[in-house]
């Protein structure tokens, strides 16, 4: 359980460092380039062996320890990303970046929210199957799907937390929102995640009859 923990919470370091990149690098006018670094969070996931919340849920099995660790995941997750999102409150423009960024997604409709944290969980876990194809020999089509779930507006919910976290305000109703809106990340993420995993485990049962 120590090693769950200790794994978790880098995972969501890596993601909230790789969400500080992209925001600082957007706020330099080089968006581009912060997709690109956006990347290497998940990256470095993959080599190190982390344990990430999105990249695990789509393997999930109706069994009490797969459930348990993977609350676990989450939990640190958040915890690391969370304490990246603290960091970037004293940088004041990491801030008021981060600050549009959430209330941003509190104009667009809840459905849609939702539909793209969907999305995002089928972008992950499609990037997580490419790379264990592959044996981690590729990291090209991972660049690409990251690069893919950040330009088209997809919500990763470890990233979401780093931002929420950021860009914290006393604002009415911020932070309730907020919370709501990562909770609701969070089942679309798992949503996405399983779907695909379960229409990939199909497709394999196909070719095997």
């Amino acid at each position: 359980m120590k090693q769950t923990i200790f794994k978790s919470i880098l995972a969501g370091l890596l993601i909230g460092i790789a969400g500080y990149s992209n925001v600082f690098c957007s706020v330099k006018g080089y968006p581009i380039l912060g997709m690109f670094l956006f990347s290497l969070g998940l990256i470095s996931i993959f080599i190190l062996q982390q344990n990430l919340f999105t990249g695990k849920i789509g393997f999930a099995k109706p069994k009490w320890d797969s459930i348990v660790f993977l609350l676990v995941v989450l939990a640190f997750n958040c915890v690391g990303a969370f304490l990246v999102g603290v960091v970037a409150r004293f940088v004041p423009e990491l801030h008021g970046a981060c600050k549009a960024l959430f209330l941003s997604k509190f104009d667009k409709p809840i459905w849609l929210e939702f539909v793209n944290a969907v999305f995002c969980g089928f972008i992950i876990h499609l990037t997580v199957l490419i790379n264990r194809k592959c044996e981690g020999k590729h990291l090209l089509p991972i660049v690409l799907c990251i690069m893919l779930f950040i330009v088209s507006g997809f919500e990763h919910c470890i990233a979401d937390m780093f931002y929420f976290m950021a860009g914290i305000t006393t604002e009415s109703g911020y932070i309730w929102k907020g919370i709501l809106y990562i909770l609701l990340f969070i089942v679309g993420n798992s949503i996405g995640s399983i779907l695909l995993n379960l229409i990939y485990e199909l497709g394999i049962e196909k070719r095997k009859e």
